[in-house]
Parts: C-alpha cells; structure tokens; sequence
C-alpha cells in the first residue's frame, strides 16, 4: 500500500530553492529549504539526492507509519 503525501508536487517551472521535497517531507531540515542536495550513487543501478540519506534506515522505519506523513512531524 502507497501512503499519501500532503500537499502539491512543486510547479518544476519555478522550483522551490533547494530539495524540491521539502515543502511536503517530515523529515526535514532548515538545509533542505536552501541547498539542493547532491545525487549520490548508493549501488550501481540506484542513486539519491537527499541531505539525510545517511540516515535511510531509521528515518525508513518512521516513513512506514502513515501518522509520520498526515502528521508531517519532523524528525
């Protein structure tokens, strides 16, 4: 099952300054409003672009419960 997320995808026209996620993600940072982050490879077929992409494995855990997204409390 797919969980929702709050809020519209951003008018990619005229994006938002830094990550494009952070009007709408729980997790974010003051940085993520700012500084677009880095693609960074993490396998040969799979990249990323997030400043909190060393902390996947916890932050996956709060993603899978659907009150973190209706919530949109950061972590």
């Amino acid at each position: 099952m797919l969980t929702p997320i709050e809020g519209a995808p951003p008018n990619l026209a005229f994006p938002p300054p830094g990550c494009r996620f952070a009007p709408r993600c729980p997790f974010v940072l003051d940085t993520c409003r700012t500084v677009q982050p880095p693609l960074e490879g993490i396998a040969a077929d799979h990249a990323v672009a997030c400043h909190r992409a060393g902390e996947a494995a916890a932050l996956r855990e709060k993603a899978a419960r659907i009150e973190t997204w209706m919530g949109r409390a950061v972590a």
